[in-house]
């Protein structure tokens, strides 16, 4: 016979049990978006032949963000010239695969960033959150410009003409995270 406190234990394990998540995190960010997702499958990038379900709320979160850059990005290519009205370019496909291929390269420990597309035809990605606004704009010559804006102590940095082919993973942990967890890394100093 099992003790009394056994039992209670092993029924409340038959309880949904809410997602583990980072400190700060709310569980409701989650839930907010699990009825846009039924079982989505996704190829193991490991293994092409291997699908995937993805049915957790913090895969599918993932999961909706990398598509969504990428989607984004690709959306792109399939503008008209007056996209955005009269004389509004679209990107060219140079700056667009850059754009793709400098999302993939960002390490899987740094946030994801969202795309966006000037009039001008200019390609860019953004991070925004309640501490820092940090862009990339993609320019023809293969070279990227970068602002950011600390909210917290006004701070803001224009990194002009970093060249793509320069970009390694030191450089996402070096500048990238610097730029965008300025705060979060003071805080924990």
């Amino acid at each position: 016979m099992f003790p009394f406190s056994t039992i209670i234990l092993l029924a409340n394990l038959n309880t949904t049990l809410p997602p583990t998540a980072m400190p700060g995190w709310s569980i409701d960010k989650f839930k907010r978006h699990e009825h846009n997702f039924g079982s989505i499958s996704a190829i193991n990038t490991s293994n092409d032949s291997e699908i995937k379900n993805i049915n957790t709320p913090e895969e599918r979160e993932v999961f909706a963000v990398i598509n969504n850059v990428f989607s984004k990005l690709e959306s792109f290519s399939g503008l008209e010239p007056g996209w955005d009205g009269d004389g509004s370019i679209v990107p060219s496909e140079n700056d667009l695969d850059n754009a793709i291929e400098f999302v993939r390269s960002i390490p899987a420990v740094l946030t994801l960033p969202k795309a966006m597309l000037s009039g001008n035809g200019t390609v860019g990605l953004y991070w925004d959150d309640s501490i820092v606004y940090t862009d990339i704009q993609f320019e023809s010559n293969k070279t990227i410009s970068i602002f950011s804006r600390n909210r917290l102590s006004g701070e803001e940095i224009f990194i002009d003409s970093v060249n793509l082919d320069d970009i390694n993973n030191d450089w996402y942990f070096d500048i990238l995270n610097a730029l965008l967890s300025p705060g979060r890394t003071q805080a924990a100093a």
